[in-house]
């Protein structure tokens, strides 16, 4: 039930994303990360995503989308152990090692295995 409401989540976050404007200058008011061109919305003003090796709480401060320790880090590359999907660079971990992302027409099971994020029908689709 947990992985449909996350699938539930994507999707709304992936069409929101699609028809929101997108704000390319720092200190532009926002609502949403992805309005933003940082991706990196805080305070209602997009900001400059943090670069490895600076403060952050959270993984979306990060350019590297990888906040541990409270520090941004390098994502890793593909071969490289993992436990989650956003310690890769590709954004797919599986068996504890960072895959590359699957390519449209490749089989799949869940959006984040694909470059595109959409998984349809168990294969990887061109973004809508």
């Amino acid at each position: 039930m947990r992985s449909r409401k996350c699938a539930i989540a994507a999707a709304f976050a992936v069409l929101l994303a699609f028809w929101a404007p997108v704000h390319s200058a720092a200190a532009e008011k926002c609502t949403y990360n992805f309005e933003c061109e940082s991706k990196f919305c805080t305070r209602g003003s997009c900001r400059r995503a943090r670069q490895v090796g600076e403060r952050c709480t959270v993984n979306f401060e990060c350019a590297t989308k990888f906040c541990t320790r409270g520090k941004c880090r390098r994502a890793r590359e593909v071969g490289e152990s993992c436990t989650v999907n956003f310690e890769c660079g590709s954004e797919f971990c599986t068996r504890g090692r960072c895959r590359r992302a699957r390519e449209v027409g490749e089989r799949c099971t869940v959006n984040f295995e694909c470059e595109s994020k959409f998984c349809t029908r168990g294969k990887c689709r061109r973004a809508r």
